[in-house]
């Protein structure tokens, strides 16, 4: 398995700036792929990471065998400004 983080969440926060966005993500994700060893991966997004794995499975499809999607729960509730400084995550497994 290889975790992620996007850039400008979680510990990456401090490299957000005006440019980053979903193009940005998915280039997160697309520079992991090409630097892991196994010839297939299983990529699995966490929420609003699902869309930077589909872009990256688009731009590098001999790689990927599989796309998971992990969805949340919604709740009623708003989040908490502490959650909004999660991470999103995106998990790498070798096929």
């Amino acid at each position: 398995m290889h975790p992620l983080t996007l850039t400008g969440l979680g510990e990456r926060r401090h490299l957000a700036g005006p440019g980053t966005d979903l193009e940005t993500h998915i280039e997160d994700v697309v520079q992991l792929i090409d630097h892991l060893d196994a010839p297939e991966l299983v990529l699995v997004g966490h929420d609003y990471a699902i869309h930077p794995v589909l872009g990256a499975a688009d731009r590098r499809p001999e790689r990927i065998s599989r796309v998971v999607h992990l969805p949340c729960r919604r709740t009623a509730t708003p989040p908490s400004p502490s959650s909004r400084t999660r991470k999103s995550q995106t998990n790498f497994f070798p096929a």
